[in-house]
């Protein structure tokens, strides 16, 4: 389950969609014989209505990266020659650099 936590991660700071996040866990969900039932709650409710209900129901969580994973996560990802891009990754550290 390491992997789906890693998978919110991606999708809590917004490197992939909703929709992309469902597509993978329905692979996933494809290949497996007996399906995890955290995977199939979490295609057919999403992961904002699953990360809304209590840690005893959901228990599956992001992974809380520290500020040097997201930003070489965030970095990696970063198109260099969009500023609106550049922009956002100024803000964003910005943010974080205040605490």
């Amino acid at each position: 389950m390491e992997t789906l936590s890693i998978a919110l991660s991606l999708w809590k700071i917004g490197f992939v969609s909703s929709e992309e996040l469902i597509a993978w866990v329905d692979a996933q969900i494809q290949m497996s014989d007996n399906p995890d039932e955290f995977l199939v709650q979490l295609s057919l409710n999403g992961p904002e209505t699953c990360l809304k209900r209590p840690i005893y129901e959901f228990p599956i969580r992001p992974i809380e990266l520290t500020f040097t994973e997201e930003f070489g996560l965030r970095v990696s990802m970063l198109d260099s020659q969009s500023e609106p891009e550049v922009s956002n990754l100024i803000k964003w550290a910005t943010v974080k650099c205040m605490g």
